[in-house]
């Protein structure tokens, strides 16, 4: 006879305990604040708050402090943004889990709110149920403050006209020796100088266009110390390239971008883009006019509890429209013992466009001379004769005739 042995089996359970995850600040490019590590001092922004696993809250709003530790007695300002879109305030139990707060306004705050000041920002919540309320700092009644702080740093950038910005460029060939300034912008971090410039993305919003008349690496960057007076004169630092294929972005969108700054900024400073080189075969009278992308600015991270990304609406920094190269680059005349000789260079000529040589002995009636039909890959260098032998004064002047709009460009 044989004997089983059955085996004892123990059955241990472990029973865990579930915890209520705390509301937050949501992050990420489409979270609006939770984005950023540093906050323009005019610009606008909301809070994406997530209410995360607690579902007894009535509502969330953004807690602001902001405080400037450069003001001889800082002090510190609250404010409060409570969900305020069309579908209201969380209600419990809804199973809503992210909402956003209207735009914050900088205006809402007092002095505190200027360049180098401290922003922290946290999440208030108030339970359920609903109570008579309001609710603040110093009634909490059912309320918690402080949830998922975060802290900012505000930056003024400011872009008004500058004498340095000219409103006529030549094509520099790569080369910045002369002013070619086409944007200029003032970078003031107040108290949190020490940080640097690492990326600036700006747009063309004239005529011109990237590749076609714009070298992608055309644009160049050069900076200095704000003083009050200060004029581009080429003795700048450099600053870094302007490229519009940065990362991969082959397409001609009219962006230029470089993540790859390392610009100083130890105080107020002033940022020069010039443009040095035109892309060969460019259109003339183009224009150029450049702006800061929106979220087109980042700095070094001050710490570990900072992004690098400043949020800032878009900037003109042209402030005027820069109009590429004339085309006419020579046109000038001697007098030779029997003739006058008259000497021409034209550039960028297009294929429905022809050369006009006029004369005058009273600058009011024009008569045509000559036509320039020598034009070799759009470009004119020729010379003329005119055998005149009244002996009174003539006045000669040259034109562009477009064949599509009959229109005329004088030089």
């Amino acid at each position: 006879m044989r004997n089983f042995f059955l085996p004892l089996l123990l059955l241990i359970t472990f029973i865990t305990k579930s915890f209520a995850q705390a509301p937050f600040i949501s992050t990420g490019a489409a979270a609006g604040l939770g984005n950023y590590g540093y906050l323009e001092k005019d610009a606008l922004t909301f809070v994406s708050l997530a209410r995360n696993t607690y579902n007894n809250i009535d509502f969330l709003s953004a807690r602001f402090w902001v405080t400037d530790n450069s003001l001889p007695n800082p002090t510190g300002d609250y404010l409060y943004h409570t969900y305020d879109g069309p579908d209201g305030n969380w209600n419990c139990n809804d199973g809503i889990t992210i909402k956003r707060t209207t735009d914050f306004n900088p205006l809402n705050f007092g002095a505190e709110w200027s360049a180098g000041a401290d922003v922290f920002v946290s999440v208030f919540a108030k339970y359920c149920p609903v109570g008579s309320g309001p609710w603040g700092p110093s009634t909490p009644n059912g309320s918690t403050t402080g949830y998922n702080e975060r802290r900012f740093k505000v930056i003024d950038v400011s872009s008004a006209t500058h004498a340095s910005t000219t409103n006529m460029v030549g094509d520099g060939n790569g080369i910045c020796n002369t002013a070619k300034v086409v944007g200029s912008f003032v970078i003031d971090p107040g108290s949190a100088a020490g940080i640097s410039l690492t990326r600036l993305r700006v747009r063309n919003t004239g005529t011109a266009v990237e590749a076609t008349d714009i070298h992608n690496g055309g644009f160049r960057l050069y900076y200095e110390t704000v003083t009050g007076t200060e004029v581009y004169n080429g003795s700048e630092p450099y600053g870094g390239q302007l490229w519009g294929d940065w990362s991969g972005d082959a397409s001609n969108n009219n962006y230029y971008e470089n993540a790859s700054l390392n610009i100083p900024i130890n105080s107020s400073v002033r940022v020069y883009v010039l443009l040095c080189d035109l892309a060969t075969g460019f259109t003339p009278n183009r224009t150029v006019s450049l702006s800061i992308d929106n979220d087109g600015l980042n700095f070094a991270p001050l710490n570990n509890t900072f992004f690098g990304l400043l949020r800032i609406n878009e900037t003109n920094i042209t402030n005027q429209l820069v109009v590429l190269p004339h085309r006419f680059t020579h046109f000038s005349g001697t007098i030779n013992k029997d003739h006058n000789l008259l000497s021409a260079s034209v550039v960028n000529l297009q294929a429905n466009e022809t050369v006009v040589l006029e004369k005058s002995s009273n600058r009011i009636i024009w008569n045509s001379v000559y036509t320039f039909n020598t034009i070799n890959q759009g470009r004119l260098q020729a010379t003329y004769r005119d055998f005149d032998q009244s002996k009174l004064q003539t006045y000669y002047r040259l034109f562009i005739f477009n064949q599509q709009s009959a229109s005329k460009e004088y030089s």
